[in-house]
């Protein structure tokens, strides 16, 4: 009888055990199918907008698939952004092509250099490094612009030019050399990258190239770079997507350059919304042409950027911080899949033996998630703190399209800031200071106090965690 008792309480408890597992697991399906449909569905609420007729859109009918389908947003879109065919294309991706090789070859060498060579200063070029990686670009830009502007080098000009200076503004020969001296596209995080590598390789490989009488280049480019082809290929995806995807760079140093992503930006921009509506009523004969037909040929050409211009229960969520969060929430925060990615890399690198451990300790799948592996996470999440608080900060991207009139500081100065503006900040100058004679310097002198206004959080936040930081990625996984 005892033993009958005994096998039910047994029975029972693998039951309770089982059952529990299935729940868990059914939640934990759950919870994963509704964020990949969460991700989804701005891709599937494009195919009623991009391939609907332009008289279709925003018909309250049209659901999931167009009643009438075309593909004139898709011939509108080209016809804007590929003026020369794909002839347009093919430079964007040659231009990033060759930005990539050149960040790769000079990102290597200061990373290898960082790694492996002792020379005065190491750890303060290392620091400025790590400084610039946290800096938004927009702090550097005023004075890269002005020293391009007035382009010279030790004085040489003067044998080529009367002027003595070379205006390289408009002319891409800027952008190769921001990669050159490390300026590119996040080129900083490259140098780390290559020097975080680097300093993972054993030594002895430079040991016994040395007793085979290979010098310091030899050894450089025979031994250490042949053993780098993982971090190179990272660093070539990461340089050749941000580069072709960068409109910032090149709207300032090379706006008529010609590439994808500025014509993308600057044809699509609010100010052409009419243009742009009546080129596709002209073009294709639309006698009518609804509001949603600028978003139809903006998503055609884009097919890709997340459709929070749509309704949402008849809520306009545009110039709601809301946004922000919902963003972020899923996953489509400012750089939030490099964050995912960090997280990834550190949890991979964490001992299975601790679950295991957690498990035999009746710790189910959540407890040991937040009573083991979150507490044993604080250096990345640390450090994904530190980047996310710097990056949103500086953002502008995402504040000026989403919450425009949201206050931010960065939207402040982006916008107080343009050229549009330059009359009025001179004015404004004038008149509250009492300044009878302003110089046109004076706009770039207010521009870039006010950078150094904007700049004083982010030095707070670099002078206390950048060691922190360099610790905390160098232990994420992120390039061992």
């Amino acid at each position: 009888m005892k033993n009958d008792d005994r096998d039910a309480s047994l029975a029972l408890y693998l039951f309770k055990k089982r059952s529990k597992k299935t729940v868990l697991k059914i939640i934990t399906t759950v919870l994963i199918l509704g964020l990949c449909f969460t991700i989804i569905l701005p891709i599937l609420n494009l195919v009623p907008v991009v391939f609907s007729s332009i008289e279709e859109l925003g018909n309250p009918n049209v659901i999931w698939l167009p009643l009438e389908k075309s593909l004139v947003s898709f011939k509108a879109a080209i016809r804007f952004i590929l003026p020369n065919g794909f002839a347009t294309m093919a430079k964007s991706v040659l231009y990033a092509s060759g930005i990539m090789l050149v960040q790769i070859f000079f990102s290597a060498m200061v990373g290898y250099a960082l790694a492996r060579v002792n020379f005065w200063g190491r750890n303060v070029v290392f620091f400025m490094v790590i400084l610039v990686f946290l800096l938004p670009r927009q702090s550097l830009l005023l004075s890269q612009y002005i020293y391009f502007n007035h382009f010279d080098v030790l004085g040489i000009m003067d044998l080529f030019t009367k002027a003595g200076e070379v205006n390289l503004i408009n002319n891409p020969v800027v952008l190769v050399i921001l990669a050159v001296f490390g300026f590119g596209v996040n080129q900083a995080l490259f140098i780390f990258l290559f020097s975080q590598f680097f300093k993972n390789i054993p030594k002895e490989l430079e040991e016994a190239a040395l007793i085979d009488g290979c010098g310091f280049y030899k050894t450089y480019f025979r031994i250490m770079i042949p053993n780098a082809v993982p971090i190179i290929s990272t660093v070539a995806i990461l340089s050749f997507v941000w580069n072709y995807g960068d409109t910032y760079y090149t709207n300032y140093f090379s706006p008529n350059g010609g590439f994808l992503s500025t014509l993308l930006s600057t044809t699509f921009s609010s100010a052409n919304k009419d243009y742009v509506m009546n080129a596709v009523r002209t073009w294709y004969d639309v006698p009518l042409v609804p509001d949603m037909a600028f978003d139809a040929v903006k998503q055609a050409g884009v097919l890709g950027i997340m459709d929070l211009f749509t309704k949402a229960g008849e809520v306009n969520l545009i110039n709601n911080p809301v946004v922000l969060v919902i963003l972020a929430v899923f996953g489509f925060g400012v750089n939030q899949a490099l964050f995912i990615f960090l997280f990834s890399q550190f949890f991979k690198n964490i001992p299975k033996e601790l679950e295991e451990a957690a498990l035999i300790d009746g710790c189910g799948f959540y407890k040991t998630y937040f009573r083991i592996m979150i507490p044993n996470a604080v250096p990345i999440i640390s450090t994904v703190a530190i980047l996310s608080f710097v990056w949103n900060y500086g953002d502008t991207y995402y504040t000026n399209y989403f919450s425009p009139n949201g206050g931010f500081l960065s939207t402040l100065l982006s916008t107080t800031f343009s050229s549009a503006n330059k009359d009025y900040v001179m004015n404004a100058v004038r008149t509250w200071y009492d300044v009878p004679l302003v110089p046109d310097m004076a706009f770039d002198a207010v521009k870039q106090a006010g950078v150094l206004v904007y700049l004083i959080p982010l030095l707070i936040v670099y002078l206390v965690g950048q060691r922190k930081l360099v610790e905390n990625l160098e232990n994420s996984g992120l390039v061992g």
